[in-house]
């Protein structure tokens, strides 16, 4: 039984609205521990009066900070490159249908079927125009919100999405 229909587009624009949800907790939390470090070992070499000292600190700050948006950017060139080479087109469309157990993607192109486990989602977000859910291999799902019409019906789907994946 299917219980929501949804589309997944996806392209330069999904990709780049989904960015700052792609990488794991894991993840972020390295990310956040550069520029803590360098702004912590920054004024603690201030305290000492080794102002020489503070200044690879200060560069592990601000490089760490200008790090984490140059690589969400270079994970999106990556998976549009992927995707240009896989597909020989930048875009993607499939049609998502959430059953019993799994969801079913398809390829409207290609007509491939994929299905995925509910068990196999650990993660969810949501923005402006998706919600996004995470498989344990961090594979992104993109649901479009306008594909869900009505906002009981997004309600439900979320709902729906956290029973079933325990997210």
């Amino acid at each position: 039984m299917v219980y929501f229909e949804a589309e997944n587009i996806v392209n330069h624009d999904t990709l780049m609205e989904i960015k700052w949800y792609i990488p794991t907790p894991t993840e972020r939390l390295v990310y956040a521990l550069g520029p803590l470090a360098g702004i912590l070992g920054a004024v603690g070499a201030f305290m000492l009066s080794y102002y020489l000292l503070a200044v690879p600190f200060l560069v592990l700050f601000f490089g760490s900070i200008l790090a984490y948006p140059w690589h969400l950017s270079r994970v999106v060139k990556l998976d549009l490159a992927r995707l240009k080479e896989t597909r020989g087109t930048d875009e993607v469309k499939s049609s998502l249908f959430f059953m019993d157990e799994s969801v079913k993607i398809c390829n409207t192109a290609s007509e491939a079927e994929i299905y995925i486990k509910y068990e196999d989602f650990k993660r969810s977000a949501h923005t402006k125009n998706f919600f996004v859910l995470f498989t344990k291999a961090n594979l992104s799902l993109a649901v479009n919100k306008a594909s869900i019409i009505k906002k009981q019906e997004d309600v439900k789907f979320r709902e729906f999405v956290r029973s079933r994946c325990k997210i």
